[in-house]
């Protein structure tokens, strides 16, 4: 039992995500450190395996000659450098990508688009020529229009539709409204989400 003696606790592993327990437990110890001086964390990255280990040391420079020092995997592998945003459907950086600067409005603007709301009330920005449209929900078919294109979610499809998602996202082409001018619940609701989502 480590309780009545306070025996020391030590994490080791590949720093992968910044949610990990040994990135969570990190943090802690660093704020400690912060606040009261009594150190509580030691990293060892690679150069002090490679120090005790020449071969070590002759697999991680050819690593990092292949794969390149900025490379995903030499990061948390080599460099005990968590992957911030890793297993999530948008990183820190594509959250970044998606902070837009238009207002929130309650209706479209432009003639383009209309909005209606579809049998179970959920209201949607369509273009006239095009809508997707779940096919079925619990066996019912809720498009029936001639202009709905049927889209059946699947693991493939929604698959499709997430690498979709992130290329509109990556390339800039996909913004969300400044949360200045939407309401606060919808606004916390949609980050939210997008920081959970995996």
């Amino acid at each position: 039992m480590m309780a009545p003696t306070n025996a020391l606790i030590v994490l080791s592993g590949t720093a992968w995500s910044d949610e990990t327990l040994r990135a969570q437990m990190r943090a802690v110890n660093l704020d400690h450190e912060a606040r009261t001086g009594q150190r509580r964390h030691v990293d060892y990255d690679w150069h002090a395996c490679a120090e005790q280990n020449p071969t070590y040391q002759s697999f991680v420079h050819a690593e990092i000659a292949r794969l390149g020092e900025q490379h995903v995997a030499i990061h948390p592998q080599s460099f005990l450098w968590p992957i911030s945003g890793v297993g999530s459907l948008c990183n820190a950086a594509q959250r970044a990508l998606l902070t837009g600067t238009h207002r929130w409005q309650e209706e479209p603007t432009s003639l383009e688009h209309t909005t209606r709301r579809d049998t179970r009330g959920i209201r949607r920005t369509i273009e006239p020529h095009r809508e997707i449209t779940e096919t079925y929900l619990a066996g019912i078919d809720i498009g029936g229009e001639e202009r709905v294109t049927h889209y059946v979610f699947s693991r493939p499809t929604k698959s499709r539709l997430a690498f979709q998602f992130l290329a509109f996202v990556n390339s800039g082409r996909m913004k969300h409204y400044r949360k200045e001018d939407a309401p606060e619940a919808s606004s916390r609701e949609s980050w939210f989400q997008l920081s959970k989502a995996r």
